[in-house]
């Protein structure tokens, strides 16, 4: 099963935010803890998980690029290729290897782009991120 869009199949990739005090989850995210909370001065770290879209990766990726290119630079973040299926209707199991292989490169990138103050306060990454 699959989007019913021209019949193709896709991976969606349940990210794991973690220790962000800055981002809070919308009403759209799934959390995992509690909200960011005021206990001696410091905000309580808040964790969550975000079901995205490699294509809403790339999207990030070009927008955080587009706001703020010195700070990706800086930060080192790269996102990881887009592999490629050897088939032309993929199965199932082919888009459940790939997606599997692809998911610890994209938590990489997402835990590199939030270590940024900077990549982490963007909009582009907030609205990724469905703190907006």
């Amino acid at each position: 099963p699959g989007s019913p869009s021209w019949g193709r199949q896709h991976v969606v990739y349940e990210m794991r935010v973690e220790g962000v005090p800055a981002v809070a989850p919308a009403d759209g995210a799934a959390a995992a803890g509690g909200g960011a909370a005021e206990c001696s001065g410091q905000p309580e770290a808040v964790a969550w998980e975000v079901s995205r879209r490699f294509s809403q990766f790339v999207r990030l990726h070009d927008e955080l690029l587009c706001s703020h290119a010195p700070e990706v630079r800086a930060s080192g973040c790269r996102l990881p290729a887009k592999f490629r299926l050897p088939t032309l209707l993929p199965t199932a199991a082919d888009l459940a290897a790939e997606g599997a292989d692809r998911m610890g490169p994209l938590q990489a990138y997402l835990d590199c782009v939030l270590a940024s103050e900077a990549l982490r306060a963007a909009p582009a990454t907030r609205r990724f991120l469905g703190a907006d």
